[in-house]
């Protein structure tokens, strides 16, 4: 392959939150427009289901070619490379169960397809040996998943806790988090401090009339600043 690459990325709808704060990481890094991810809606191909998501794409860069080559091969199959364990990081481990990980009686599950079995072992060594996992390979009907025991959960929560979303905590079985606030004036301050470089949903109530209003936003701080500092509070 040659001339340009660039990676497009679509969630449902339920996770739209993950979306754009994938979004934010890259377009901070200036890899892609200021345009916001696109929503958008079709019909499934099996059956009448409606699949509501959002997407965006990155910028086309000959410099991400090696990114390409990296994981697929030349009949453009994906592959895991032999270097595997210098990119895994804490981030993209999170990244990876933010993804397509499930949490499952105590156990970590993490999706393996489309990959091979050898290629799937090649992760699980790497969360043996960089990250001292206990994991286990489980195929069927050629299908195959990593399981993180339930004994390494704790461990596993320590790792990738700091880069997992407030909204994704149930992919590590843990609950999101609610903090409550009884006056915006008064504690403005700390809900900033609190809420810095965190996302989340957020819901404000009128204490006289009782109405609310919901949001979602992918930094919080800048969020409130925005509501609280310009009065945009309607409720």
């Amino acid at each position: 392959m040659t001339g340009g690459v660039r990676f497009r990325f679509r969630q449902s709808i339920k996770h739209k939150d993950y979306l754009f704060w994938l979004y934010e990481f890259f377009n901070s890094r200036g890899y892609c427009t200021n345009n916001l991810p696109s929503y958008f809606s079709q019909t499934q191909k099996y059956g009448d289901k409606l699949l509501e998501a959002y997407r965006f794409n990155t910028y086309s860069y000959t410099n991400l070619l090696w990114l390409y080559k990296l994981f697929y091969n030349n009949n453009k199959k994906k592959v895991i490379p032999i270097n595997i364990a210098d990119y895994l990081t804490p981030l993209a481990l999170a990244v990876w169960i933010m993804f397509n990980g499930k949490y499952v009686k105590g156990e970590i599950q993490l999706n393996g397809q489309p990959y091979s079995v050898q290629d799937v072992e090649k992760l699980i060594n790497v969360l043996k040996n960089r990250y001292d996992l206990k994991c286990s390979l489980y195929i069927k009907k050629g299908i195959c998943r990593i399981d993180i025991s339930k004994e390494s959960l704790k461990l596993l929560r320590t790792i990738v806790r700091p880069h997992i979303l407030p909204s994704m905590l149930y992919k590590i079985g843990l609950s999101f988090p609610i903090a409550t606030y009884d006056n915006v004036e008064d504690q403005k301050s700390t809900i900033y401090i609190e809420n810095r470089n965190k996302s989340g949903v957020y819901r404000w109530t009128n204490k006289i009339t009782g109405s609310s209003f919901i949001g979602s936003s992918v930094n919080l701080t800048r969020r409130f600043q925005n509501f609280i500092g310009k009065r945009k509070i309607r409720v």
